[in-house]
């Protein structure tokens, strides 16, 4: 399935950002500065561009006004979904200031709520948002660390061949017992039957 690829203003540590046929590249304000280093062929740059050094000529641009109720992030999720783009690939979306950092995973949770997939990547890990679904987590990862967060008051999950199981327990958002799991020799299993839930896995 083809990606929308948004590029943040966000840290960076050499995470390898690949776009095949049929991707959808989107530089967001500042992610541009970064973006321009690789050699990768860049569909859009929007943004209200307040964070941008330089402002190219060659490229297609959607300004926006500084004042206004979206995040740069939020704009161009929206052009990918416009676009029929299903799955989102998120870079340069952690770090910095904390607000933003939230703010990016609250846009994974409004793709979510859309049926859609949204993924927030940095430094060989990923952010992505389960809701009333089951994964699975493959053993062969050189990190062997993930952690699941309940996003919603509370949520019943089920862990399988991980270091620390669960059997229909219930996770809550104000108590972190699903931080820090690890996994084992066999694929690991995880399904939500009930509520939200932010898992922090291997990338």
């Amino acid at each position: 399935m083809n990606k929308c690829i948004l590029i943040g203003a966000g840290e960076y540590n050499n995470e390898k950002i690949t776009k095949d046929k049929g991707d959808l590249l989107i530089a967001c304000d500042g992610g541009f500065d970064y973006l321009k280093k690789l050699d990768l062929d860049i569909d859009y740059l929007l943004g209200d561009f307040d964070s941008i050094k330089e402002i190219p000529n060659n490229i297609k641009i959607l300004k926006f006004p500084k004042q206004k109720d979206e995040t740069d992030i939020f704009l161009g999720l929206k052009l990918g979904i416009d676009k029929g783009y299903k799955k989102f690939y998120l870079y340069g979306c952690l770090g910095g200031r904390i607000e933003h950092s939230l703010a990016n995973i609250q846009h994974l949770i409004y793709l979510k709520k859309r049926g859609l997939e949204g993924f927030l990547i940095q430094n060989s890990r990923v952010l992505q948002v389960l809701f009333n679904e089951e994964i699975c987590l493959s053993s062969l990862c050189s990190d062997k660390l993930f952690s699941l967060f309940s996003i919603s008051e509370n949520a019943i999950i089920s862990i399988k061949n991980a270091k620390y199981e669960l059997d229909n327990h219930l996770l809550t958002n104000s108590f972190p017992l699903g931080i820090d799991n690890e996994l084992l020799d066999k694929e690991v299993k995880i399904s939500v039957k009930e509520g939200m839930v932010l898992l922090v896995r291997p990338f």
